[in-house]
């Protein structure tokens, strides 16, 4: 007895939606390596055929791929071999056309389920599931429990499915899974399967157990560079007194090729002649990805039409990555905030700390940073042209420059790589830490360095707006505040993580999650949510507005941090779960509980920091203590004769969060910075639901 085992076959990778395009061989080659891997059944040569998932690489497909597919697989039913199929993650557990694919002798595991059938008298048992998108390490027991099966000893017993299990090893680096939602552990494994057919993984691999050997087929084309030193093909098992045999056939896969290129110093002709020689003698059907580092002026940049090379030959893939590439401008980048220009009747908003006086300048040498304090401070590292490539903080000096000069002399690649660059250093000392976080974050703001990441992370940060504008508001995720008269709230700083929590909010206050664009005369007849129990149907008439208004009220007071009556509403609910043992379902209602506090105490710690007025004091070293006035939880770095109380509102830019926070966080502790003015809104809640004890002006920490 001998059957195929294959899987992420991908069809339709590079291909259009609507149309096939009369020449693309980057999608023909997935088609191709499909057909030759169904060859030995084409030919009669095996008993049945697996696929274990991902045979499409959309849930949306278009016809043409959906029946290419379904010749060849018609063809082996007709011989009599049965073909099982499961669906995979990239089709959303639906397979595309399942109708048109699904026949006598061609079984699609659309739900979970236990096939049984003949072989030469020998009876074959095949139990599969479709993809288990969430949380398949605590489910997997469960779902195989629903297709009924049980481990016959006359019979040989398969395992047909799309997941990750424990052991599995990825990318070129031979990532390894271990732990994680989605990760089956190997000892919830059954004992009586013989034969563990995989798919989801694109590495061809086994994984050896006490229990079974489960079997990753790998994809049958390489779909990443990830993959482009992996052998691709499909197996080919023999049964032998119940005992499978592998033999691993493979197809030829598409070359990839990484080309490296420094372009520090070099001429836009030189570039050129670089890019067209390789592009002319790459191999037809194959794809090269261009790797630019270094340094490269922006006019340069532009005398090479990069858009063009990628186009210069059909059969063939180019493609340009700029992530490790510096572009050189002509302008220094400056710090302003977005919608002020320096006029006369806008007031400059001061972000920078004046420090031109304390600089001290050093080499980027061993001899050069033996004179370095080993005090608090900051350091600005430079090429030799006096570009800002690094700005960082340190509790010493200089060990933190040895630290870096010992990885430049090293030759360290990966994130350290621009250290070859560095020539100058300036330094500024501080007299403490505080001090140096506080002017870190503003010279980082100022200079937007090329190679610091998180500080400059807020151009990424996005916003919640209640859309007040249509007849039933929604609330939205947005990139910028408009003045539109809507409510905003935020900043956020991680927008996936956000965009989860709205469906949560949602569920929780009764808002609407469509986007349809409401009036008071439109009315739809049904509503496909209301239908799946996942809205009230407002567009239907389902809700009288002055209700749906007292709702938006009520979840504007909760994004506002004022009333989180709702929350202790679920924890209430919560308990009374675990009254009559329904854990699981107050497992999940506690994941809610902590998403939607973690929100709620977010944005109430936002606007209690707008309310903060007072003086912040920091530590200069030296023998300097300078203090600066802050507005609105905003720190003024300098002095200004205008009155700018009106730019500060509520929310906060995006610029603004991690100073506010940083300033938020230090109220409260031990150190001497902040001064608490008399006449300060951060001492009640304009709505009066909590009050702080402070009264009057509070030092905090010592001098």
């Amino acid at each position: 007895m001998k059957f195929i085992h294959l899987s992420d076959s991908h069809l339709g990778e590079s291909m259009p939606l609507y149309r096939t395009p009369p020449s693309n061989w980057r999608g023909e080659g997935f088609i191709k390596n499909y057909y030759n891997a169904l060859k030995p059944a084409l030919r009669g040569d095996v008993d049945f055929v697996l696929h274990a998932g991902d045979l499409f690489d959309k849930h949306h497909i278009n016809m043409d791929i959906i029946g290419r597919a379904m010749v060849p697989l018609r063809k082996i039913a007709i011989k009599k071999i049965p073909v099982f199929i499961v669906p995979g993650n990239h089709e959303r557990e639906h397979i595309p056309g399942g109708l048109l694919l699904a026949g006598e002798n061609i079984h699609i595991f659309s739900k979970p389920e236990t096939i049984e059938f003949t072989v030469n008298n020998k009876k074959v048992v095949i139990a599969g599931f479709p993809y288990i998108r969430h949380e398949s390490r605590k489910s997997f027991r469960k779902i195989l429990k629903k297709t009924g099966w049980k481990h016959q000893r006359d019979a040989f017993n398969i395992l047909l499915c799309h997941q990750v299990f424990e052991g599995a090893r990825v990318g070129t680096r031979n990532f390894t899974f271990r732990n994680g939602e989605n990760v089956i552990p190997l000892t919830e494994i059954p004992q009586g399967f013989n034969y563990i057919a995989c798919g989801h993984i694109h590495k061809q691999q086994i994984i050896k157990t006490k229990v079974v050997n489960i079997y990753y087929a790998g994809s049958t084309e390489r779909v990443s560079f990830q993959e482009m030193n992996e052998e691709k093909g499909f197996f080919v098992v023999r049964i032998k007194d119940g005992i499978p045999y592998h033999t691993f056939n493979r197809l030829p896969p598409t070359t990839m090729t990484i080309i490296e290129l420094d372009t520090t110093g070099k001429e836009p002709g030189k570039l050129i002649d670089f890019f067209e020689k390789r592009i002319s003698s790459a191999k037809p059907c194959s794809i090269l990805r261009f790797h630019l580092k270094g340094e490269i002026e922006l006019e340069k940049l532009k005398n090479i039409p990069l858009y063009l090379y990628k186009k210069r030959r059909d059969d063939i893939k180019v493609e340009f990555r700029k992530e490790s590439l510096s572009i050189l401008k002509d302008k220094r980048r400056r710090f302003y905030v977005e919608g002020t220009v320096k006029k006369k009747e806008k007031p400059y908003i001061p972000y920078r700390i004046p420090i031109d006086d304390s600089k001290e300048r050093f080499l980027f040498t061993r001899k050069g940073i033996e004179n370095v304090l080993t005090t608090p401070g900051i350091y600005i590292l430079m090429n030799k042209d006096e570009r800002v490539l690094y700005i960082g903080k340190a509790k010493s000096l200089k060990n933190r420059l040895l630290s870096h000069l010992w990885r430049k002399e090293k030759g360290n690649e990966g994130f350290y790589f621009w250290l070859k660059q560095a020539k100058i250093c300036d330094v500024v000392t501080t007299g403490d830490e505080l001090s140096a976080l506080f002017l870190e974050m503003s010279l980082i703001r100022s200079n937007l360095p090329p190679y610091n990441k998180q500080i400059k992370e807020f151009q990424n940060y996005v916003y919640l707006t209640v859309r007040q504008d249509t007849y039933f508001p929604t609330i939205r995720v947005v990139d910028e505040v408009k003045n539109d008269g809507n409510p905003y709230f935020g900043p956020f700083r991680k927008e996936y993580k956000i965009r989860e929590n709205i469906k949560l909010i949602n569920e929780l206050f009764g808002i609407r999650p469509c986007r349809r664009n409401l009036n008071d005369s439109l009315r739809l007849f049904s509503c496909p949510l209301e239908e799946m129990g996942k809205c009230d149907a407002p567009c239907t008439g389902g809700v009288n507005p002055s209700i749906y208004r007292e709702r938006v009220n009520r979840m504007i007071d909760f994004l506002n941090g004022y009333d989180n009556g709702q929350i202790r509403e679920l924890e209430k609910e919560k308990e009374k779960l675990i009254r009559i043992q329904e854990f699981e379902k107050a497992s999940d209602l506690q994941k809610r509980i902590v998403s939607l506090t973690i929100i709620f105490n977010s944005l109430k710690k936002i606007r209690k920091t707008t309310e903060i007025h007072g003086t912040l004091s920091l530590d200069f070293g030296k023998g300097k203590r300078k203090t600066f006035p802050v507005v609105k939880g905003r720190v003024l770095w300098q002095q200004t004769k205008k009155k700018i109380e009106e730019k500060f509102g509520f929310p906060p830019k995006k610029w603004e969060l991690d100073e506010m926070m940083l300033l938020s966080s230090i109220i409260g502790s031990n150190d001497k910075c902040i001064t608490l003015n008399k006449k300060n809104s951060y001492q009640k809640e304009k709505r009066g639901l909590h009050q702080l004890k402070e009264e009057g002006t509070a030092v905090l920490g010592k001098s």
